[in-house]
């Protein structure tokens, strides 16, 4: 059924909502209904209408398609979807606990909208330009500090998506949002000294005590290095983090892997942080773990990424150090053994991938 049609069996009730808004707004009559029916009836409508669109998206690329088309990332943005902030204060003023905000309507209509939104980043960068267009990034950066577990993860996957196919957003990434905070200063970050950008945001979402959160926190930083070395400089920050989400081996399976292929991408693009990640032992941590690791998914990524080191002069250096006092014998004997150990094709062909480029010149 068309995207228009389907909307128009909603369109009663959408207007009986922004009519009730708009009074509610401006003052005007009421109908006798109390202060907490009202915000309770706008809010509900708008959840409604954002789930039946994220359904529609979802779904079928053709719905997609014409949600974009009909300016449909735009009205996001009009209808302040993603602008939650404000239930902390409300929820704080009324003395209610704060592990209850996620399960307040508007939080969960901002997460149905950063579905919808993640969803058309993925499926293609051509949305790019009316994601752009809506200028969101000011509310993406405030609902990564937002202290609700799935809002968090649900941003950093957004911004892992826009960042998927191309660096289109990467200096979004580092634009400061100061004058968002002042503004609209409803709540403040964690730590007012750190920039006030969506990168620092992310390295903070590293460390959340959330493993959903950890998960596409990393996975946006791979992302994050992926494209170009624009954002290297800062990204080198990061590796630390990483690093600990990697020895860590109750971390989750998958964000363990992201966390190996986003060290691995810090020199897909140019050698600049190779001395970074050799201070920080990273060759040697990820031939650990391509050896020893009972988690296949790390050991996958950890082998590409080594794929990625391998060709700079420093990281084969380092490689090599690996084996003084190791009775297994040199960095590529040790490969041989694992390619004969594991039964994993992609192990595999990542090993293979290793031997071929120690074969090719050395970069410095």
């Amino acid at each position: 059924m068309n995207y228009i049609l389907r909307l128009t069996q909603q369109r009663e009730k959408e207007d009986e909502v922004n009519k009730l808004e708009e009074n509610y707004k401006s003052g005007s009559s009421l109908d006798n209904k109390n202060e907490p029916d009202i915000i309770r009836i706008i809010t509900e409508g708008k959840k409604t209408l954002m789930r039946l669109q994220s359904r529609l998206v979802l779904g079928e690329v053709k719905f997609a398609e014409q949600f974009v088309a009909c300016d449909g990332v735009e009205e996001i943005k009009l209808s302040e979807v993603l602008q939650i902030r404000c239930v902390l204060n409300e929820k704080h003023n009324m003395g209610v606990d704060i592990n209850t905000l996620g399960s307040d309507s508007r939080v969960l209509t901002a997460v149905e909208a950063l579905v919808l939104l993640s969803h058309l980043a993925r499926l293609s960068e051509r949305y790019y330009g009316a994601i752009r267009a809506a200028d969101i990034m000011g509310d993406v950066y405030l609902l990564l500090h937002f202290p609700v577990a799935i809002v968090k993860a649900k941003t950093c996957n957004f911004i892992g998506n826009i960042c998927r196919h191309s660096a289109y957003f990467y200096r979004s990434l580092v634009k400061s949002h100061c004058e968002d905070v002042n503004d609209r200063g409803d709540f403040k970050v964690k730590n007012e000294a750190h920039r006030l950008d969506i990168l620092a945001g992310l390295f903070e979402c590293c460390r959340d005590e959330d493993p959903d959160v950890r998960k596409f926190a990393c996975f946006a930083v791979g992302n994050a290095a992926f494209h170009s070395e624009f954002l290297y400089p800062r990204l080198k920050d990061v590796i630390p983090l990483l690093k600990e989400l990697l020895l860590d081996n109750n971390e989750n399976e998958k964000t363990r892997g992201n966390a190996a292929g986003a060290l691995g991408n810090l020199v897909r693009k140019s050698g600049e942080l190779c001395n970074d990640l050799v201070n920080w032992e990273i060759p040697e941590l990820l031939m650990n773990i391509a050896e020893n690791d009972e988690s296949l998914q790390p050991k996958r990524m950890a082998l590409f990424s080594l794929g990625n080191l391998c060709v700079y002069k420093i990281c084969r250096d380092a490689l090599g150090d690996i084996r003084e006092g190791d009775t297994q014998g040199s960095f590529t004997n040790r490969l041989h053994t694992l390619s004969q150990k594991t039964a994993d094709v992609a192990c595999q062909k990542y090993i293979a991938r290793i031997l071929s480029k120690l074969s090719q010149p050395e970069k410095e």
